[in-house]
């Protein structure tokens, strides 16, 4: 399903419309999630389903690898976690499912809490917008070869309680954060420059 509004230009925009266990579901975390969805190239993800597409809060998944929380007040849902382990071709290094760049729309989730997205294909930087998400409280992003570049400065703005980072290619400056008051804080074997975490 669908839903269309105007754009500033006039012409219609389509927004996709969650169903199933997803009717209700807020329509900026649908259309961030079907973003997320197609930039990480869902429709191939193991153990999946294409109907976890418009469908992410009553998704099933054939193991136990990715998972989509939902969370509900009164009336309305929105996505509080998000689960994706990807998975290698057998006998290789290659990554076959959790692919592409995380799209700069995963901030529209603003009651996301929990992100994690391990062992992945994902490519590229974070994207600035990730720290604009004032509920996230735990963040886990190791593992991910190809994913690399600072750590958006953004991230001084969130309250964490865990950021695990290790085996991903970060690099650079920091973002001001208590790192020593995060109780699992986990970030080896990345390439920062100046003082590293405490």
């Amino acid at each position: 399903g669908a839903d269309q509004e105007e754009s500033a230009a006039g012409a219609a925009t389509v927004r996709p419309l969650c169903i199933g266990d997803s009717l209700g579901l807020s329509m900026s975390d649908c259309t961030a999630w079907v973003d997320i969805y197609d930039a990480l190239d869902g429709a191939h993800w193991l153990g999946g389903t294409p109907a976890a597409r418009l469908d992410p809060c009553g998704a099933t998944w054939t193991d136990w690898t990715k998972s989509i929380v939902c969370t509900q007040t009164r009336d309305m849902k929105h996505i509080s976690e998000i689960y994706l382990m990807g998975q290698l071709m057998p006998g290789t290094t290659e990554r076959i499912d959790v692919t592409g760049v995380l799209p700069a729309s995963i901030s529209q989730l603003q009651h996301l809490v929990a992100l994690s997205i391990v062992n992945s294909g994902l490519v590229g930087q974070l994207p600035p917008s990730l720290g604009d998400i004032k509920s996230l409280k735990m963040v886990w992003l190791d593992h991910n070869s190809q994913l690399g570049g600072a750590i958006p400065i953004t991230f001084a703005q969130l309250n964490l309680t865990v950021l695990e980072i290790h085996y991903s290619n970060f690099s650079g400056t920091l973002p001001p954060l208590n790192y020593a008051a995060i109780p699992d804080c986990t970030m080896y074997n990345d390439n920062w420059s100046g003082a590293g975490p405490p």
